[in-house]
C-alpha cells in the first residue's frame, strides 16, 4: 500500500505542475478582467456625472432664455407705463395686471430679483454701472440710482442690476 500511495503522490505532483501554469494563466486573466471592469465602472461613473452636468446646463440655458424674454417684456411694459398720461386708465390697469403676473412666472422658474437699494456699494459681480452721478450724500462707488432691476437663477447672475454710482 505504501507503493500505491507513493505513486499517487507523484501523479498528483505531476498533475499539480500541469495545473499550476493553467491556474497562473487564469489568475492573470482574472486580474486583467478585474482591471478592465474597474476602468469600465469608472468610465461609466464619469459619463453619468458629465451627463448630469450637461442636462443641468441645458435646463439652465432654457430657463435663462425664457426668463430673459419675460424680463424684457416686463421692462417694455414698465416703459409703456411711463406714458400712462396719454392713454386710458383701462389700458394702464391692463398693463399693470400683466406686469403683476410676470414675477410669479419668473419665481416658478427659479429666477429671483437681485436685492439692491440706494446707498449700497457697487458690486461688479451683481451690478453694472452704466454711469456716474455726483451726489454729496453718497461716498465713492455707492449706488445713487437703480436704473434697471437685476435677476439671478440660484447663484448665477441672469442680468446684473443696472445702476448709477457716485464718482
Amino acid at each position: 500500500m505504501g507503493m500505491v500511495t507513493m505513486k499517487n503522490k507523484v501523479k498528483q505532483q505531476k498533475k499539480a505542475k500541469r495545473i499550476d501554469p493553467q491556474v497562473a494563466k487564469l489568475q492573470k486573466q482574472l486580474e486583467l478582467y478585474k482591471g478592465q471592469l474597474a476602468k469600465a465602472l469608472a468610465d461609466y461613473d464619469n459619463l453619468k456625472k458629465r451627463t448630469q452636468v450637461d442636462v443641468e446646463l441645458i435646463i439652465f440655458n432654457r430657463i435663462k432664455d425664457l426668463s430673459e424674454n419675460l424680463i424684457s417684456i416686463c421692462d417694455n411694459l414698465n416703459f409703456a407705463l411711463k406714458e400712462k398720461n396719454r392713454v386710458s386708465q383701462d389700458w394702464v390697469d391692463g398693463i399693470v395686471n400683466i406686469i403683476s403676473l410676470i414675477p410669479n412666472l419668473l419665481s416658478e422658474l427659479g429666477v429671483k430679483e437681485i436685492p439692491v437699494k440706494i446707498g449700497d456699494y457697487f458690486e461688479p459681480g451683481t451690478h453694472e454701472a452704466i454711469g456716474r452721478r455726483a451726489n454729496k450724500h453718497y461716498k465713492k462707488n455707492q449706488i445713487v440710482e437703480i436704473v434697471q432691476k437685476g435677476y439671478k437663477i440660484e447663484d448665477r447672475v441672469l442680468r446684473p442690476v443696472r445702476v448709477l454710482i457716485s464718482p
